[in-house]
């Protein structure tokens, strides 16, 4: 879970970060771009919580040569 606040904690710095940049009259233009990146950041974070939560769940079966995993 630590892991995840981590994720969380940068992702927000980043993201404020690029929204103050981006709101420079000047170098918003070259840097709205970073916009796409927080945005995908976001999506990971999301899919590795999830990858995270079924990697721990009794859901998740052993690796066998019958279900084509060993």
């Amino acid at each position: 879970m630590a892991k995840n606040k981590n994720l969380e904690t940068v992702t927000n710095e980043i993201d404020q970060e690029v929204k103050k940049a981006t709101s420079h009259p000047v170098y918003g233009r070259f840097l709205a771009p970073l916009r796409l990146m927080v945005v995908w950041v976001r999506a990971v974070n999301t899919e590795l919580r999830e990858i995270r939560a079924y990697m721990n769940s009794d859901e998740r079966q052993p690796a066998t040569i019958e279900n084509g995993e060993g």
